[in-house]
């Protein structure tokens, strides 16, 4: 069996994604207003350079003039969405800043950014869950200061090792210097949440290396950890270059499981790890609203989940960025994806399963007028493998079940994402 089939980060994938009429994307902008929450991600796709293991939407090398015109972009998109939707009307409850690397910019331009978002939306750090990424490079003790004086809340750092040699086989351009000193900085500031990211399966890693970058993560008394699996996506840079052993990677993932819960960890996904676990506030997940501003966000409007089109490659992107960069109309150009009643079945399933605490039954009932055993034989087929469990009608994730997340996972996809997402890459490969 293939360990890590696909990582699922959300269903369906862009890939299945197609262009979409600006009319619909604006009909579905209208109801923002009439949703109980919404979160705001702004893509900020700048980095110093592209990871080896990256398929991301981002570019690498960009100048201080593309990054302001980046911004009076946004600021155009904004205006743009306002034509459909008051977006201070809309209860943003969230505010994430991604990428790529959103302290790429210099702090003048995060400061731009603020008062953007705050002056036509109306949204703060503050007065939402404010996240931001981070990278060791451009940790810097300014751009900190004003993460922190802002008040984001979260702050994620993607370290992925404290091993020289690891780092430069995944092309990562810090030092496990930067690392540590980036780590101390952040420490000082007291953030509410801190994050670190690390990954493993990296040619060569070792249970002793391995244990080397836990325990110096864990020096830092974290918050949070996320432990991804390397992954050799098509059209990143390792693509055809590395080969992941994944039997090895996966004593890797048992080692750092146990070395986790042994010292009080809590593990909530296959991937998230927490020190203090928070209180469940909300009975499921899967039809969060979303609104994305910039390059390579994806919104998700109820049914309708769209974006500008998906590419990995760096000529692929810059084509992509330049073509944003000039925009007007920023509800034409996109593509998306509207889930049917049969697809918004899979993803409650398919997110619920893998990344929450589990699928109520009562609750998919009552959301779908079916069981959902008789939608999804799979999960019972799950139960009798040992990697899930059913218990007060609710069906959960094993210790085993989530080790194996990435095989679980894909058992959910439709026959038309999957064909669909397999259509995409044949037409890349006559690119």
């Amino acid at each position: 069996m293939k360990l890590y089939q696909q990582y699922m980060y959300s269903y369906p994938h862009k890939t299945a994604y197609r262009p979409i009429d600006r009319v619909v994307v604006g009909d579905y902008l209208q109801k923002l207003t009439t949703v109980s929450a919404c979160g705001l991600y702004v893509h900020l796709p700048f980095c110093q350079n592209k990871c080896g293991y990256c398929n991301l939407f981002s570019v690498a090398g960009a100048s201080e003039q593309v990054i302001d015109t980046y911004l009076d972009a946004i600021a155009r998109q904004i205006d743009c969405f306002q034509q459909k939707v008051a977006l201070r009307s809309v209860p943003f409850n969230q505010l994430v800043l991604g990428g790529g690397t959103p302290i790429y910019l210099h702090t003048a331009q995060l400061e731009r950014l603020l008062t953007l978002l705050s002056s036509k939306v109306g949204i703060t750090p503050q007065n939402t869950m404010s996240v931001i990424e981070l990278s060791p490079n451009q940790t810097t003790e300014d751009k900190l200061d004003l993460l922190k004086s802002s008040g984001f809340k979260r702050v994620s750092i993607g370290v992925q090792s404290f091993i020289a040699d690891e780092l430069k086989m995944l092309a990562r351009q810090h030092q496990p210097a930067s690392c540590h000193h980036a780590l101390t900085s952040i420490k000082k500031r007291s953030f509410d949440t801190v994050n670190i990211d690390l990954i493993y399966g990296i040619n060569n890693q070792t249970l002793t290396s391995w244990q080397e970058s836990l325990a110096a993560a864990l020096y830092y008394e974290p918050d949070e950890l996320f432990l991804y699996p390397l992954y050799i996506r098509s059209q990143t840079s390792l693509d055809g270059h590395l080969a992941v052993d994944e039997q090895a990677a996966y004593r890797l993932y048992q080692f750092a499981r146990e070395y986790l819960l042994d010292r009080g960890w809590q593990q909530c996904s296959m991937r998230r790890f927490v020190k203090t676990p928070s209180p469940i506030t909300e009975a499921s997940c899967g039809f969060e609203y979303n609104l994305a501003l910039g390059c390579g966000g994806r919104s998700y409007l109820g049914a309708l989940h769209v974006c500008e089109p998906y590419q990995v490659t760096a000529k692929a992107c810059w084509r992509i960025l330049h073509q944003f960069l000039s925009k007007t109309d920023f509800l034409a150009g996109l593509s998306g994806f509207i889930l049917d009643n049969d697809e918004q079945k899979r993803r409650y399933v398919i997110k619920n399963l893998l990344y929450h605490h589990g699928i109520n039954t009562a609750d998919y009932r009552k959301l779908f007028t079916h069981e959902v055993t008789a939608d999804f034989p799979q999960l019972t087929e799950l139960v009798a493998k040992k990697m899930a469990i059913e218990t007060d009608e609710q069906f959960s994730l094993t210790p085993l079940g989530l080790s194996y997340s990435d095989c679980i996972g894909p058992q959910f996809i439709s026959s038309k994402v999957a064909a669909l997402s397999s259509d995409y890459w044949r037409q890349e490969k006559k690119i």
